[in-house]
């Protein structure tokens, strides 16, 4: 078993879109003299000097072509298993989320294609149907994957989506009071022997740019740190929300998109976010401590922000714990 003397660390990272001209621009480097990375070094090893590493991946990836594309949607998000391969290179994720609006974007065929690259890559994910891949994920029951790691420790793992409605039952997508949910983690606690490790709820629960958490999801997040969730981790609005340490856990809203082609939004300024590192106590389940780093995208580029970037101190400024 792993030693408590120190802390258990879990980075959490925003949205992942490597589709698009990021994908185009990994794929491009690859087997090139100098390969594009598309993060920085310094801030890779910050994110990786972690036990576990969390993240919503919100791209397709897989080869299918046009004819598989999810009608009707704005942008269809896709990467090749091969770009995609180089650049998990650059960055060591451990789970992803694939519950989200983007899950289908190249329809069943895109997902089977990405269940299947991440099983290649050793990647744990959730919030799909188990039907999708080889079950890399280690799942023990329908609804989410308990990642057992080397050292003996376990984490419970859930995830889930408010939309669109008609990715179900392929994707987890649930009303928005995710009643199910919390009832998971709360069966997950009083189940006979009472599971005691971290339990992490990966949501992608809003609208897309908001100026403050919605009551709702204030709600939402405390009733699952109620029931027994260790960490709210919320995304989907495309920019910085503040977060909540809420009981003995943390609540966060939104931490922007880790990286991403979007045109920047002068008002939302959605190039800026942020990593977070939730440090726990194993004995206690409780959160012990929050390290951030403010991050900006440019040029399908994610770096850190100096302290005296002016961009440091606008995210700082958003991305801090509150009191709701």
């Amino acid at each position: 078993m792993q030693s408590v003397a120190r802390p258990f660390a879990i980075s959490l990272l925003g949205d992942i879109m490597l589709g698009r001209l990021v994908g185009e621009r990994i794929a491009d480097g690859i087997n090139q003299p100098t390969e594009f990375c598309w993060i920085e070094p310094a801030l890779a090893r910050f994110v990786e000097d972690a036990d576990l590493v969390v993240g919503n991946l919100e791209t397709a990836v897989t080869d299918a072509d046009d004819e598989h594309k999810w009608p009707n949607k704005a942008f269809n998000f896709r990467i090749s298993p091969a770009a995609f391969a180089r650049a998990m290179q650059c960055l060591r994720i451990n789970y992803v989320s694939l519950a989200n609006n983007h899950a289908l974007d190249f329809g069943l065929r895109g997902l089977t294609d990405t269940a299947a690259t991440l099983d290649a890559l050793k990647i744990h994910y959730g919030g799909v149907s188990h039907s999708f891949g080889s079950g890399y994920s280690d799942n023990d029951e329908e609804r989410g994957i308990f990642l057992r790691r080397p050292d003996g420790v376990t984490i419970l793992l859930l995830a889930a989506t408010t939309h669109p409605a008609d990715f179900a039952p392929a994707v987890r997508v649930l009303p928005p009071d995710m009643d199910e949910l919390v009832a998971d983690v709360e069966r997950a606690r009083r189940q006979p022997r009472g599971f005691r490790g971290p339990i992490v709820c990966s949501l992608h629960w809003s609208d897309n740019y908001l100026a403050a958490p919605t009551p709702e999801m204030t709600r939402l997040g405390r009733r699952l740190i109620d029931a027994g969730a260790t960490i709210v981790h919320g995304h989907s609005a495309h920019h910085l929300l503040p977060y909540e340490l809420y009981g003995d856990g943390v609540i966060f809203y939104a931490m922007g998109d880790f990286v991403d082609d979007y045109a920047v939004s002068e008002r939302w300024r959605n190039d800026l976010g942020a990593v977070a590192k939730v440090q726990l106590d194993l004995r206690t389940n409780r959160v012990v401590g929050v390290e951030t780093r403010m991050t900006r995208i440019a040029d399908m580029r994610v770096s850190t922000l100096s302290h005296r970037d002016p961009d440091y101190t606008r995210s700082k400024r958003i991305f801090t714990a509150v009191r709701l």
